[in-house]
């Protein structure tokens, strides 16, 4: 798994108040965002770092620097330094160090996490820290498990506890997760567009009377309204979508069709038989494309 380095050799100069020294002998302790340690008591919390790049040689924790102030510190996650000086004298900490870009790209459509996913349910999996930005609503989502990988659309994500995790729920396209999870790679999302395979297919509602409210699971997605009665589409709120992103419908057997909301600052606009229309959120507002 490659992994980041926070900077090789780190280097604690900063932590070592008006004096321009390197901090010698200073104690580093890695720990989970939102946690704190101890001197001379093993962390609650830990994070573990290496010694290289590979992640072949993990370091001691805490971690004691050089005469020069310096470690080679390789994270795959965000984690808080904790530091003492050799004495035990409790220093500047620094909080949510990243390991972004700490990712790698198996494909050009799939982006693999390096932050390790936790199983919680059917629909939910955690990972370490908080990572609502990039396990935003909309985002498609790559999962290995036994037997092979599955795919859904992120539809919530939040952190919180201590330490801090953040919950992603996903609704997958055909199957659910297990818990033999075990690495996570997110689609890659020009202007909220899922462009990762595979891609959503073509949502297809027949009947009499055809009704459809889509939700941020059908984003990209094109949905055919096959009714002979003027089926209704409600449009869900726009900022539940990111800006960019959307779906398109197109109207195929009835006369009319409503679309039940405001776009283009129109209320309600209605589509003509096998008229087709793109339709955009900018995060407040829906738009046709």
């Amino acid at each position: 798994m490659p992994l980041l380095a926070v900077c090789p050799a780190v280097r604690f100069k900063e932590f070592y108040p008006g004096t321009g020294n390197p901090l010698s002998g200073g104690y580093v302790y890695t720990v989970q965002v939102g946690t704190s340690a101890v001197y001379g008591s093993p962390p609650a919390y830990p994070m573990t770092t290496y010694a290289d790049a590979l992640g072949v040689m993990p370091n001691a924790n805490p971690i004691i620097l050089d005469s020069n102030g310096e470690a080679p510190i390789f994270i795959t996650g965000p984690l808080r330094l904790v530091v003492f000086d050799q004495n035990g004298n409790a220093l500047p900490s620094q909080d949510n160090i990243s390991a972004a870009p700490a990712i790698t790209s198996t494909s050009p459509q799939w982006v693999t996490q390096t932050t390790i996913p936790t199983y919680l349910s059917p629909t939910q999996f955690t990972v370490p820290g908080n990572l609502t930005a990039n396990y935003a609503p909309g985002t498609r989502v790559q999962v290995s498990v036994t037997g092979g990988s599955i795919y859904g659309t992120i539809t919530a994500s939040t952190q919180g506890g201590t330490p801090i995790i953040t919950t992603v729920t996903v609704a997958w396209d055909s199957t659910t997760l297990n818990n033999s999870l075990t690495a996570v790679a997110l689609g890659v999302i020009p202007g909220g567009m899922p462009t990762a395979a595979p891609v959503q297919p073509t949502l297809s509602l027949s009947g009499a009377t055809v009704t459809c409210a889509p939700t941020i699971v059908n984003m990209g997605q094109i949905i055919l309204m096959n009714s002979t009665n003027a089926p209704t589409f409600t449009l869900p709120t726009a900022s539940t979508f990111p800006p960019g992103g959307g779906f398109a419908v197109k109207n195929i057997n009835a006369t009319t069709m409503t679309i039940t909301g405001t776009v283009d600052g129109s209320t309600n606009p209605t589509l003509a038989q096998n008229a087709f229309k793109r339709l955009v959120s900018d995060g407040a507002a829906w738009w046709s494309a």
